[in-house]
């Protein structure tokens, strides 16, 4: 009755080389299906996969193609891993085998066949995927969209291209979704020295590079000439959010206003190369250098920039946010802060080992207050959640109103999101929320294996797997704080938290 055990079977058998009987069993796991399992037969199509895998190994090459044919109908997305799986060495002839699982051959194309099978690329995989049925006219206007890109592409420069799939990528709703510059695209990967952060009185330079350190604290106010506001409107068009949810934008908008091969390419800015930045302090010519989008990390985490703040007399909150998870004993206030800013294993403490830890520390020092705060945590593997929580819902000391506090905002996302909804569902009134609404909705198409498109080598994520929240009722499009406090300039620039004095406030 368990499809779980008769995985394992499968996955003992197939390792014995016991090709038939290991056929049989996963036969079996796709009949019943699996619960809570993150292994391949788990997945959408991963099932119907592994039997692929095993009439490949078996030699019977066309129950093969027709049962990966059935994979990528339900879902499959692993299709590199297909690629190079040694047990599927014998089907790579075949020209079905390409066939089936999308591959382009762009040999030979001119810019135009290229870039044009990129976009067909991905609008087949956009529709594949995903898990839901579309809202009514959204695949429509899709492909309105796309074509008229395609059309558009002979008199369209590289980036403009890019830009425009950028585009279409929002009517997905699907938070997950984006296009990156591959990896040595000197072009693409231009970005600005610069962090930014929103805050509630604008857009700060919260981290530069040593040339722009007159530029931190300061308040932009125009890029180009083209007002912040006008500069943010244009940006709002490239950015994916999950569906009715308002808050992540002013985290991704955040770094989109350093990537100036896309502001350029959406005529928010004269150059790609450069920019000149009107602040409160003046104006600067700032260069955008290549390779930068991914040198520069997510604020308030940069290894080669100048902060605002001195990390050593920040805010708790701002010390270790590249650290996976950490905690601090707060002896005169008798509470436990505890930041997770990812829910995956460090290798040196897996999250579940870091639980218990946690409140063995809980415990010996008898706290009465446990902070958990998860404003910078971007998400990770829901199914490691599960230990952390039954760790926090099990110290007796914190079931009270005040007890428990938790600290979410508009980077909260995907695992994140989740582990917020279950805490906030099993510890009822004891727990407060303090911060900003969550960067992801209680229900959201979630889940990151990107994968490269043939021709201009960008790399895309499409989601596959719907996450439907705790209850069928739950529509929530964040899930709100019970204290509001949005960052503010004025308190960041003293090195004051109100979001943890809120906390240590809770009764």
């Amino acid at each position: 009755m368990d499809g779980r055990h008769w995985n394992r079977l499968a996955t003992a058998l197939f390792a014995a080389g016991d090709l038939r009987e290991a056929l049989a069993a996963y036969r079996k796991v796709r009949e019943i299906g699996l619960h809570d399992d993150d292994t391949m037969a788990g997945r959408p199509g991963g099932t119907a996969y592994l039997i692929a895998r095993c009439h490949a190994a078996l030699g019977e090459h066309d129950q093969a193609i027709a049962t990966l044919e059935a994979a990528m109908a339900e879902g499959f997305v692993e299709v590199d891993e297909a690629v190079a799986d040694p047990r599927l060495a014998a089907l790579r002839g075949d020209s079905r085998f390409d066939a089936v699982l999308g591959l382009e051959d762009v040999t030979g194309l001119d810019r135009t066949g290229g870039w044009r099978t990129d976009l067909r690329v991905l609008v087949r995989e956009v529709k594949r995927r995903r898990p839901v049925p579309w809202p009514e006219g959204r695949a429509a206007r899709l492909d309105h969209e796309a074509d008229l890109l395609g059309q558009a592409v002979p008199d369209l420069t590289d980036a403009q291209v890019a830009a425009g799939m950028m585009r279409l990528l929002p009517l997905l709703d699907d938070g997950h979704a984006y296009l990156e510059a591959p990896s040595g695209d000197a072009a693409l990967s231009r970005a600005l020295p610069l962090q930014f952060y929103l805050f509630a009185e604008g857009v700060f330079v919260v981290s530069a590079e040593p040339a722009y350190a007159a530029l931190l604290g300061a308040r932009v106010l125009a890029f180009d000439g083209t007002p912040i506001e006008d500069v943010l409107h244009a940006v709002d068009a490239v950015i994916c959010q999950d569906a009715a949810n308002d808050y992540r934008s002013a985290e991704l908008a955040a770094d989109w206003l350093r990537k100036t091969p896309i502001l350029h390419a959406l005529g928010a800015v004269d150059d790609p190369a450069a920019v000149r930045l009107r602040t409160d302090a003046g104006e600067f010519a700032v260069d955008a250098s290549a390779g930068n989008v991914r040198r520069v990390k997510h604020f308030p985490v940069s290894a080669t920039m100048r902060q605002f703040h001195d990390p050593r007399t920040a805010p708790l909150y701002l010390r270790h946010a590249d650290t996976p998870y950490w905690f601090e004993v707060l002896a005169e206030h008798r509470t436990m802060y505890c930041q997770i800013n990812a829910i995956a294993d460090d290798p040196e403490e897996p999250l579940a080992a870091f639980a218990r830890r946690l409140v063995a520390t809980i415990e010996r020092h008898r706290l009465v207050r446990l902070v958990v705060d998860l404003r910078w945590n971007r998400g990770g593997n829901t199914f490691l959640a599960a230990p952390l929580l039954k760790c926090v819902l099990g110290c007796a000391a914190f079931d009270r109103p005040g007890g428990l506090v938790l600290v979410i905002g508009r980077r909260t996302f995907s695992a994140a999101g989740n582990f917020a909804q279950h805490l906030q569902w099993f510890a009822g009134p004891a727990l407060t929320i303090i911060g900003e609404p969550s960067g992801s909705s209680a229900r959201f198409i979630g889940e990151t294996v990107p994968f490269d498109l043939p021709y201009s080598r960008l790399k895309c994520n499409i989601s596959n797997l719907f996450w439907q929240g705790m209850t069928p009722l739950d529509r929530r499009g964040w899930i709100p704080p019970d204290i509001h406090l949005p960052p503010t300039f004025a308190a960041y620039s003293q090195n004051r938290d109100p979001v943890m004095d809120a906390a240590l406030a809770c009764r």
